[in-house]
Parts: structure tokens; C-alpha cells; sequence
């Protein structure tokens, strides 16, 4: 009996145990070092998901995907991901730099990730009021499913599964056809030649249809948590819908939703945290300006509310940790 009770308690310590998986959208070899520093001592296991890696370090996993695929990293490295002793994986972007509050002891509080599967920032319908303002979302989404180049058919969902899959995900009806504001023509008055010409374009790169081929999510996707149970389900939908060349702040999202119950998946705003995101060339600037690409500095005045801060490119900065 003592026996058993100490296999259960490794087993349940072994579920507990989380890898920090880092991706690399190009190769960079020369940041490995600089985020072994950042993160070793907080996390005992990390994986590096690299484009091309040729390197001999043995926690660097090579992958062959573009960067606008990069959720096809996961199903490419996942044989060596789950040789990790581990029963969660978080995943990071290499310019995402989490919170130095967080660890591998206490991340999964922190994230109210007891008994869920999935964390992520956030996800919306891809079909939803602004989001065809989104250039991704006229480009890269549904009209690739009219393309030949992968045969995916009997490969993803059902179209009327997949359908039933996002009512029930994001309790709503999913409309089956467009009906965004941009293709309502809700726009500005000058803008009106240009954006129906962008409609009738969008329209016949969809088989002359404003029917949606294929229910699709759009979200932030450069930091998630997967439970390993859910790992290759997910890895796997985007290695398929990355061979279709979606791109993948919508292949992610859209895997997760066709993979996983809405009770078991967490969001930014219900862990209490918030987020730093520099998206314009002049906020980052301003950011690196204010701490002089200091990051030791800014590291250490680090506000507990942000769970992370994004992008920071760190070949700019300098590090003394």
C-alpha cells in the first residue's frame, strides 16, 4: 500500500510538471543562450521549436514550416515533446517574455488551469463584426478550402460537425454565410470603390458565393498551454490546416475549437492577468527608449498585473541575468 501511494503521488507530480516550449518563427540560434537565461531556473524543462536548426544543443527541436504557418511546429516536434516528462506544455513565442513571477511550481494556478486543457489570450469567429478589417482574415482563411493544392477532405471535421463544434464553443450561432460588417459595406465614404472592389474579389476567390466554406476562429497565438491529453489532437489539426496554408493566428484557434469544450478552456481575462503588446513600430520604440534596452532593468520592474510583454526583440537588448 505505501508503495502504491508513492507511484501515485510521482504520477500526480509528473501531471503536474510543466515543459516551456519556446517557438522560433525564424532561426536565431543566438537567442537560445539569452532564454536559457531568462527562464532555466524557473523551468526545469524547455524546448526550443526551431526553423532549420543545424545545432548540436539537444533541447532545440529543427521544424520546417514558414513562420506564417508556425502552428505546424507542433505536430512536426511532437514526437520529441512528449518524450518530456510532463503533463502540460506552454508554449511562447520566442519575443514573448512571461512575467518573472511565473514557474513551473505555479503557472497552473496562475492560470486557473486545474482540471482545463487549454489556455489561451483569446478567440473570436472569424465571421464576426470587424473582422474582415483584419488583412488575415480576407487572405488567409476561407477561400484556401476552394484551393487543390492539399487534399484535406475526410482529413478535418465535417463541414456540419465543425459547425456544430463552434455554436456550441462560442454559444452562438455560427452564420453559414459572410455576414462581417465588411461585407455589409460598413466603411468610410472614400474607401467605398476600394473596399467593393475587395468584396468582389474576396467573393469570387470563394466560388462566386458569400457562403462560408468552413467555420473558422481568429485569435492571439503567440502563448498557450496545452494539456498533453490534448496535445495531439490539436497538433494535428494544425498540420493539416498549416498544409492548407492558413494562417496561423486562425489554423490555432480554429484547432482548438474543433478539438476541445469551451468548460476546458481558459482566457487572458479570466486569470485576472493583463498584457503588454507593442504592435506599432513607434510603441515598440518608445518602450525599448524608456528602458534604454535595458531588459535586466526593466526586468526587475516588472508589473505583476502583465502575464507577459510582446514583442521583445532581444538581439536589441542588453541582458546581464
Amino acid at each position: 500500500m505505501q508503495y502504491e501511494n508513492k507511484k501515485t503521488e510521482v504520477e500526480d507530480a509528473h501531471q503536474r510538471t510543466v515543459c516551456l516550449v519556446i517557438i522560433f518563427n525564424h532561426r536565431f540560434d543566438a537567442n537560445i543562450q539569452k532564454l536559457k537565461a531568462i527562464y532555466q531556473k524557473r523551468f526545469h524543462k524547455i524546448r526550443f521549436l526551431m526553423p532549420f536548426y543545424e545545432g548540436t544543443d539537444t533541447d532545440v527541436i529543427p521544424v520546417y514550416e514558414s513562420s506564417y504557418q508556425f502552428p505546424g511546429f507542433l505536430i512536426q516536434a511532437y514526437a520529441r515533446l512528449t518524450d518530456v516528462e510532463a503533463g502540460y506544455y506552454c508554449f511562447i513565442g520566442d519575443d514573448l517574455i512571461l512575467s518573472p513571477e511565473i514557474d513551473e511550481h505555479n503557472i497552473l494556478e496562475l492560470l486557473k488551469m486545474k482540471e482545463k486543457s487549454v489556455f489561451v489570450k483569446d478567440m473570436v469567429p472569424i465571421n464576426g463584426p470587424g473582422m474582415f478589417e483584419w488583412p488575415h482574415a480576407r487572405f488567409s482563411s476561407s477561400p484556401f478550402l476552394k484551393k487543390n493544392q492539399t487534399q484535406w477532405e475526410g482529413s478535418i471535421p465535417r463541414h456540419q460537425d465543425a459547425l456544430k463544434r463552434f455554436d456550441d464553443f462560442f454559444r452562438m450561432k455560427y452564420p453559414e454565410e459572410y455576414q462581417d460588417d465588411f461585407f455589409e459595406g460598413n466603411f468610410y465614404q472614400e474607401q467605398r470603390l476600394d473596399r467593393a472592389k475587395e468584396i468582389e474579389n474576396f467573393i469570387i476567390r470563394n466560388g462566386n458565393s458569400r457562403k462560408v466554406p468552413y467555420p473558422m476562429a481568429g485569435g492571439y497565438s503567440d502563448i498557450f498551454l496545452l494539456k498533453k491529453e490534448i496535445l495531439f489532437p490539436v497538433a494535428r489539426l494544425c498540420g493539416v490546416f498549416s498544409a492548407m496554408n492558413l494562417f496561423a493566428e486562425i489554423s490555432f484557434p480554429t484547432s482548438v475549437v474543433l478539438s476541445v469544450d469551451r468548460k476546458d478552456v481558459v482566457f487572458l481575462e479570466e486569470t485576472g492577468f493583463q498584457s503588454i503588446e507593442t504592435w506599432e513600430q513607434k510603441d515598440r520604440e518608445s518602450f525599448e527608449d524608456e528602458w534604454k534596452y535595458n531588459f535586466d532593468s526593466f526586468y526587475r520592474n516588472w508589473d505583476k498585473r502583465n502575464l507577459y510583454i510582446h514583442p521583445v526583440k532581444l538581439s536589441r537588448w542588453r541582458m546581464n541575468l
